[in-house]
């Protein structure tokens, strides 16, 4: 739209004119019948809501589950050749896990400390109350080792590499894996046909619009 100045004015008052007389700068009027606002209003997809309730609420209580039967110090903590983990329960006053034979990780001991020197056959196997030393069985020659969060790692670059190297294998991955798994295999199977269930029911649910 041209708007011719007006010669009376300023540059500054025909712009101000200009401005205000444009179309896109004036005053918004809403559609016919417009009111404003509804006071009334209320939530929609009302049966959507229940099951993201659920679902939610189901994934709350199953982490809480698993946080009563789970054993979280599996995550930080090693176990030793029963599989029992190290500084838990009976065997929390030995914290540390240590391999006496370290060409052998299948081999592994919980101790109170990481030995610090060689000591000639002063690592042996401890009994079921996991206080009774076996002295009878095997023994081996304590080496040098510095700790490791909760492990007892060799300082010997050769023993140390072979430690690290075979505790982190796939193999051995594999199986410590395999274990936990054989361990929750039922909780774990009920979970898969829960969550197929659930999918499935989505699926299915989608075609159909949510009722308000």
């Amino acid at each position: 739209m041209n708007i011719l100045p007006d010669q009376s004015k300023n540059i500054i008052e025909n712009w101000e004119s200009a401005e205000n007389s444009h179309e896109h700068n004036q005053v918004l009027k809403s559609s016919e019948g417009f009111i404003g606002l509804s006071h009334k209003r209320n939530c929609t997809d009302i049966f959507c809501l229940i099951i993201f309730i659920i679902f939610n609420s189901g994934l709350i209580g199953l982490s809480y589950y698993i946080y009563l039967i789970g054993d979280i110090d599996r995550l930080g903590h090693g176990s030793d050749f029963r599989g029992d983990v190290c500084g838990v329960n009976d065997l929390s006053h030995r914290e540390f896990t240590y391999y006496p034979d370290p060409t052998n990780i299948l081999i592994s001991l919980c101790l109170e400390s990481c030995p610090n020197k060689v000591k000639a056959e002063s690592i042996c196997y401890y009994d079921t109350d996991k206080k009774t030393v076996i002295k009878s069985y095997v023994c081996w020659d304590s080496i040098e080792t510095s700790e490791f969060g909760y492990y007892c790692l060799p300082k010997g670059k050769s023993d140390r590499k072979i430690v690290i190297d075979e505790f982190f294998t796939s193999e051995n991955l594999i199986r410590r894996a395999g274990g936990d798994l054989i361990t929750v295999w039922q909780v774990g199977i009920c979970g898969v046909l829960i969550s197929f269930l659930m999918s499935f029911g989505l699926i299915l649910s989608l075609p159909f619009p949510c009722n308000s």
